[in-house]
């Protein structure tokens, strides 16, 4: 509901989202709303192989780290920019933001890796 409300036309998430989609898009469907362009990247994890995100706790932004911001940003395959400040990372990363040098996956590429991951914690 929030992404038609603020008219996002492009969603780029992570794999584990993958299941949900459908879903959305019905619902999208049902509303008769045109629905956003969606693509799903394998997760980044840290050390632990746990995920980079809210939900486990990793830092905003403004308030992170420029190691973690950097990494992000070379796989989604955005030049080093060498700056100092997070700011001035993000403004480079604009800059920069090619989607068409990203090594997309097959949804059934990524799911497998998912479920192949999901097996190892267990």
């Amino acid at each position: 509901m929030d992404d038609h409300r603020q008219g996002i036309t492009h969603i780029i998430r992570g794999a584990d989202l993958l299941e949900t989609t459908d879903t959305q898009l019905f619902l999208y469907q049902r509303l008769n709303w045109t629905p956003p362009s969606i693509g799903h990247i394998p997760l980044l994890l840290d050390p632990r192989k746990q995920k980079i995100s809210k939900q486990n706790h990793a830092q905003a932004l403004p308030e992170g780290d420029l190691y973690t911001l950097n990494a992000a940003l070379s796989y989604l395959c955005i030049p080093p920019s060498h700056c100092d400040t997070i700011k001035d990372t993000i403004k480079h990363a604009i800059l920069h933001w090619q989607p068409a040098h990203l090594r997309f996956k097959s949804a059934l590429q990524i799911k497998s890796e998912h479920a192949h991951l999901a097996d190892q914690d267990q």
